[in-house]
């Protein structure tokens, strides 16, 4: 069957059985209500818009159908736009729906309700025919709520001096308000931008870093709390978080500056001579592990000028029982070193102080260990053949606190002397390489745990093929 189908603004030909044409028929129509929805008529798929005024959405109260909407004055070219059937009635409440009436000056043309000039501080909704409304609209007029005055200040925390700050104008920090339809007057948040320099630690580098922050923050009883700036600064306050989409002109207000108390520290230990694994560590952590001597830097970064004062401490024991543990090692200022020689566990400690007394802080503490002592001494060693295979006579050794080492041929010559346990003979005498053979070896150590250590015994230098 030759079907014909013409629906303006569409033509098309189709060959159809009747259940095709009858589904390509609906779907004609759908086409066609969308576009007189979108094209031809706004208000059937917009409920509510606004014309002739800037205005913006806050967050209504909790569980409640409705919006609450800032805008920034009303004139005589502003209009609202509810969408309604016929028969259906624009209505307003100032407290509650118990007192709700018809908008009087409200102009039905069809498809929504027109409200030109409207009043504001008050509720609106759609009554339909049956049922309730699906959405309560609850008007702000933005120019008109309260802002904070000159005075502006910043003061201390009484109630937490060291960590946070509060901010104060003159008629104070407040939030909007509006009537739920059941009559409850809700506070509607109102956040508050406020700018102010501070200081971030960059681990990377092991400084503190300026860095200027902005902050949407929220009254509490009339005043701005937040936390402590790192630094001397003054507070800027540049409105609140509809200033900038109402386009409402602001002038900003300014703080005294305010000195910090606010004390942040970080301890970067390095351990002097380190080895390839100690090396492989986060920067400025030490090894779980240490074999003495074992010297360590201890650099303390604090955010100046609020942290001046500093000390650090060295007290035996894990972290954990430390509070009661000697201390090994005390300091007062920045930067410092120690060198362990016992063996055992030990905690250090960095605190830091405001250059007024009254504020600090302090870091994490870090643990590590000093090994007990060993010492262990090889009998042989080819210093002139198989290069860079066991070409040097050295100890194996942990903990060795006092070494001393000397190697003698068989008439008792003293060929060599040497201290550091790390170092060794590299089988040669006064510049020349010694002849294969049986050499001796005296060495006297005292390890980090107490232990004493005298070794005497003979070693072989070979000359031969080692892979042979």
């Amino acid at each position: 069957m030759l079907l014909f189908l013409s629906i303006s603004p569409f033509r098309s030909y189709y060959f159809a059985s009747p259940e095709r044409y009858s589904i390509m028929k609906k779907g004609y129509y759908f086409l066609l209500l969308i576009y007189l929805s979108f094209g031809l008529s706004p208000h059937l798929w917009s409920q509510f818009r606004v014309e002739g005024a800037r205005y913006t959405e806050a967050k209504a109260p909790e569980g409640q159908r409705m919006k609450v909407l800032l805008l920034n004055g009303v004139s005589s070219a502003t209009t609202l736009y509810f969408t309604a059937n016929s028969g259906e009635q624009l209505m307003t409440y100032t407290e509650s729906l118990r007192d709700a009436k018809p908008v009087a000056t409200a102009q039905y043309n069809g498809t929504a309700w027109l409200l030109v000039n409207p009043p504001l501080g008050c509720g609106y909704f759609v009554q339909p025919s049956q049922g309730l409304p699906d959405t309560y609209y609850w008007l702000i007029d933005y120019a008109k709520q309260p802002f904070p005055q000159a005075p502006f200040v910043a003061e201390i925390d009484s109630d937490s001096p060291c960590e946070r700050v509060v901010l104060r104008a003159e008629g104070g920090f407040t939030d909007f308000s509006c009537y739920t339809p059941q009559g409850v007057l809700s506070p509607v948040a109102r956040s508050y931008k406020v700018q102010y320099q501070d200081q971030e630690y960059d681990a990377a580098n092991t400084i503190f870093v300026e860095k200027k922050r902005v902050q949407m923050l929220q009254p509490q009883q009339g005043v701005l709390r937040l936390l402590a700036s790192l630094t001397d600064t003054e507070f800027t306050l540049l409105g609140d978080a509809f200033s900038e989409d109402l386009g409402y002109a602001f002038e900003p207000l300014y703080t005294q500056k305010l000195l910090g108390q606010r004390v942040d520290v970080h301890g970067d230990l390095r351990l002097v001579g380190s080895t390839s694994k100690a090396d492989s560590l986060p920067k400025g952590s030490l090894p779980r592990s240490l074999s003495a001597p074992a010297q360590i830097e201890m650099h303390a970064i604090g955010n100046a000028p609020v942290a001046t004062l500093f000390q650090w401490r060295i007290v035996r024991g894990e972290a954990a029982n430390a509070e009661n543990s000697s201390v090994v090692f005390q300091y007062s200022g920045a930067d410092c070193s120690y060198t362990f020689t016992e063996a055992g566990a030990y905690t250090i400690e960095l605190s830091a102080t405001s250059r007024n007394g009254v504020c600090s802080a302090s870091t994490d503490k870090v643990t590590t260990s000093v090994q007990t002592s060993r010492l262990e001494v090889p009998n042989a060693f080819s210093p002139t053949s198989s290069p860079g295979i066991n070409d040097v006579f050295r100890v194996v050794h942990t903990s060795l606190v006092e070494f001393d080492g000397r190697i003698y041929n068989e008439w008792g010559n003293e060929l060599y002397h040497w201290t550091d346990p790390n170092g060794g003979w590299d089988g040669t005498y006064r510049g020349q390489s010694v002849s294969g053979g049986v050499y001796y070896y005296v060495i006297y150590a005292r390890g980090a745990d107490g232990k004493v250590y005298n070794e005497r015994g003979h070693i072989n230098v070979l000359d031969g093929d080692l892979q042979s």
